[in-house]
């Protein structure tokens, strides 16, 4: 293990120890699945835990730790078992300890009509009349947008930063090809999203009422989800939560592209979980209008890889990743992101 893997478990030993936890039988493995964050499983023989070491950066100023902490706080307040408990945290070392959840994540081919319809049972057992009181100290999402205006504006930030990448091998000259072919489809989509915002009468900053924002898991997906031996969905990573604009919520859940949601499931999926909304109809057309601006947004984050903060932060949380070959999947990944924009 690292240096920094070795200090991180020193700290979570002193933490249990802290919690009156036996650590005499401590061992720990470390979880390559983390994309952001350095990850542990921690067995102490009587109880199986997971460690969270949060990634922080001068250019990257989210509290993950704060947001996933506070929104595991409020699901459970509500009774709900479909997150893990939270254990214990160190907020200046940025450490959240978590209850390990037994259960595996869904193949690409797996996902069915039961799996979506727990997923928008608990967006909506989130969602209830409570949320303005039980969720006032939650923060806004990561990256929310309220206004047709700021879903543009965000991601043609993104497509600029895409722009900075220097084409100094074969996979970055491929990145700076595809964000290029990128750009041009983004013109066409923010011009119809344009035109049907105008047609439905949406104006383009007219900011979303209070009401008709919800408590979004945010990155919501099977790919932040696990299922257990006796079939329950247990969702995790709350890092990016709180409070969003519900269109973008769904978009999230069927753009994320590493256990991809058949999107023959979206209109149901817009049918259950836009009921906890006083104009439903709005914002299932709302939903639709911004979903192909959504998968622009999800194609740039498949090349973040690219971007030297990225790249740090993926190497923060799997120091022995093999870098090219990842750079190589998120660029067949957004390719094929692009073609079904195309279609």
């Amino acid at each position: 293990m690292s240096k920094l893997s070795d200090e991180f478990l020193d700290i979570v030993k002193q933490m249990l120890v802290a919690e009156n936890m036996d650590v005499s039988g401590f061992a720990a493995n470390a979880c390559r699945e983390g994309g952001n964050n350095l990850v542990f499983d921690i067995d102490l023989q009587t109880r199986h835990l997971l460690a969270k070491k949060y990634y922080r950066s001068p250019q990257d100023a989210r509290d993950r730790l704060g947001a996933e902490w506070t929104f595991i706080a409020y699901a459970r307040a509500l009774g709900l078992n479909d997150v893990p408990a939270a254990i214990t945290c160190d907020e200046a070392q940025g450490i959240g300890l978590y209850e390990f959840i037994d259960g595996r994540k869904l193949a690409r081919d797996e996902v069915k009509l039961s799996h979506v319809e727990a997923a928008a049972r608990f967006f909506l057992a989130l969602n209830g009349a409570q949320r303005f009181e039980g969720g006032k100290n939650l923060p806004v999402a990561s990256e929310a947008c309220f206004s047709f205006a700021a879903h543009i504006d965000l991601i043609e930030r993104r497509l600029a930063r895409l722009q900075t990448i220097n084409a100094t091998d074969d996979l970055s000259h491929e990145a700076v090809t595809l964000t290029a072919d990128l750009i041009g489809r983004w013109h066409e989509i923010r011009a119809a999203i344009e035109q049907q915002a105008g047609r439905l009468q949406f104006g383009l900053h007219d900011e979303l009422p209070e009401s008709n924002r919800c408590l979004s898991p945010s990155d919501f997906g099977f790919h932040n989800a696990l299922v257990k031996s006796d079939g329950q969905v247990i969702f995790i990573d709350f890092e990016y939560s709180g409070w969003d604009d519900p269109a973008k919520m769904a978009a999230d859940f069927f753009c994320q592209p590493q256990v991809p949601v058949p999107m023959e499931h979206f209109e149901l999926f817009l049918d259950q979980t836009m009921a906890f909304s006083p104009a439903a109809d709005e914002m299932k057309e709302r939903s639709r209008i911004l979903l192909p601006a959504q998968k622009v947004k999800w194609a740039c984050i498949m090349l973040n890889d690219f971007l030297p903060d990225a790249a740090r932060r993926r190497q923060f949380a799997n120091p022995l990743a093999d870098v090219m070959a990842r750079k190589r999947s998120q660029l067949d990944k957004t390719a094929a992101a692009l073609r079904s924009l195309n279609l």
